[in-house]
């Protein structure tokens, strides 16, 4: 059996002047991606979503996933003690359905990055070394 098609090969998606249109000829910009994105999430009420959630949640997957912390951080752009912190609060951060549906490997990642910080001599108390005045681990010790 042949699937006989009525449109022709080549035909625009969208029509020639919608905004999509535009974004596809000359590519999409991180600032048309995250415009895009906040107008949707403006319009759904969720005024408290931000791009940065992109890149918390791209870590958490890697983390996930079973990439290394240390190499979660680099990817991510982050000194240690910034992802160190981070990660004292990624129960607050991810959703409680989300954290629920990967709470065993969550459990599995949280013990590989306790065996990190205790490879790198940080102490556990990360936050209250960041309200004294800690920018990095070198300020630790």
């Amino acid at each position: 059996m042949r699937f006989k098609s009525n449109l022709r090969p080549n035909l625009p998606l969208r029509p020639p002047g919608s905004p999509t249109r535009a974004l596809l000829s000359q590519g999409l910009t991180k600032k048309d991606f995250l415009d895009t994105c906040y107008a949707i999430w403006k319009k759904e009420g969720l005024y408290h979503v931000h791009g940065h959630s992109f890149h918390i949640g791209g870590a958490v997957e890697l983390l996930l996933a079973g990439v290394p912390p240390e190499v979660v951080a680099q990817i991510g752009g982050w000194t240690l003690l910034a992802f160190l912190l981070y990660w004292q609060w990624v129960e607050e951060i991810l959703p409680k359905s989300t954290y629920q549906a990967y709470k065993d490997q969550y459990n599995r990642v949280q013990a590989r990055i306790e065996q990190f910080r205790i490879s790198h001599r940080i102490p556990p108390n990360i936050p209250d070394l960041v309200n004294s005045g800690a920018t990095s681990i070198d300020d630790l010790d």
